[in-house]
């Protein structure tokens, strides 16, 4: 059957093995960003006690079968972003964020009233953030070499970069390494060698 084998979910010793160790990445944190991003003032971050008062919240506003799977993790330094420790796996993780972006959509769950920008996102694997991490190394070089946002198109799933006419411009490739295609860096009339100066990856 579908049912958890977490028993009565999360404590603070539940003893169970790091996930990592079965062979592939099951995610262990659900994260809501959006209402503090980086370079905010000090006034748009959450006091602790504020912090304290959304993740109960939250938690309480889940489906019963989910609420006990869930606990909420310690504010982060700078607060950007609110952190839950989920058991179960993928399956939790995504049912969890599932339910939260539905009550955003309805305007049901916000922070300090708002929901616009807020954003729920499950962890994903070291090797995904670090080809993310490629990814956003290429947007800033092209505009380092200066190439206007209104110039490219980014799509963050796919991890490639295109031009307005969607000629594509560069992507992750699966070792996670950048590569730059030749028409579309043709196309804005940009050399390659210049960005690749401004590419750590």
């Amino acid at each position: 059957g579908g049912n958890s084998t977490s028993g009565n979910g999360p404590s603070s010793s539940n003893g169970t093995a790091p996930a990592a160790h079965t062979g592939t990445f099951e995610p262990e944190r659900v994260f809501v960003r959006g209402f503090a991003p980086y370079g905010c003032p000090v006034e748009q971050k959450l006091r602790r006690e504020e912090y304290d008062e959304l993740v109960k919240r939250r938690i309480s506003k889940l489906p019963t079968r989910l609420r006990g799977e869930v606990e909420p993790g310690a504010p982060y330094a700078l607060n950007h972003q609110i952190t839950f420790k989920v058991a179960g796996g993928r399956k939790i993780c995504d049912s969890v964020a599932t339910s939260w972006r539905g009550m955003l959509e309805a305007e049901m769950l916000d922070v300090r009233g708002a929901t616009e920008n807020i954003k729920v996102s499950v962890e994903v694997s070291p090797a995904r953030r670090e080809k993310c991490k490629c990814f956003f190394t290429a947007v800033d070089a092209l505009k380092a070499v200066g190439v206007r946002e209104e110039q490219f198109v980014v799509c963050p799933r796919s991890l490639k970069l295109y031009t307005q006419k969607y000629t594509e411009l560069g992507e992750v490739d699966q070792r996670g390494q950048w590569t730059w295609k030749e028409w579309g860096l043709q196309e804005l009339k940009i050399n390659k060698g210049d960005l690749d100066d401004k590419m750590q990856c």
